[in-house]
């Protein structure tokens, strides 16, 4: 919930005010409507095997402050060779700022002594 005090006033004669400030209003958060992500890492390794991504869950209204309550984020990673494919769950938001990671660690066979490989990632919300 969302909590505040309302005061206003026209020239001078007070409307709407409270005795008791603290009482206020208070206001349900709003369901997360977008979910925006950043690959912090740029490269795996075999030695090296962690992926993380960190995103960020706004509202309809582009407020960061969203009901997580039934919020699921989920990280798909899908090699763009072959048939690798892992779906995980990601952490919870951060309830002021929304931003939450998300992080996997690659399995060996994730990896090939051939060649180099590219990988999609992608993060969804699911309902």
């Amino acid at each position: 919930l969302t909590r505040g005090s309302i005061f206003a006033s026209i020239q001078n004669y007070a409307f709407l005010r409270k005795e008791r400030p603290s009482s206020g209003f208070t206001m349900p958060l709003s369901p997360a409507a977008t979910v925006s992500a950043i690959v912090r890492t740029d490269a795996v390794y075999e030695d090296r095997n962690d992926l993380r991504v960190v995103y960020q869950v706004r509202d309809a209204f582009g407020s960061t402050r969203v009901d997580a309550s039934d919020l699921v984020v989920r990280m798909t990673v899908r090699r763009t060779t072959g048939s690798e494919e892992t779906t995980r769950r990601c952490g919870s938001p951060d309830a002021t700022t929304g931003v939450g990671e998300c992080s996997y660690s690659l399995t060996a066979s994730w990896f090939s002594a051939d060649a180099a490989a590219e990988a999609e990632v992608e993060v969804f919300l699911v309902e």
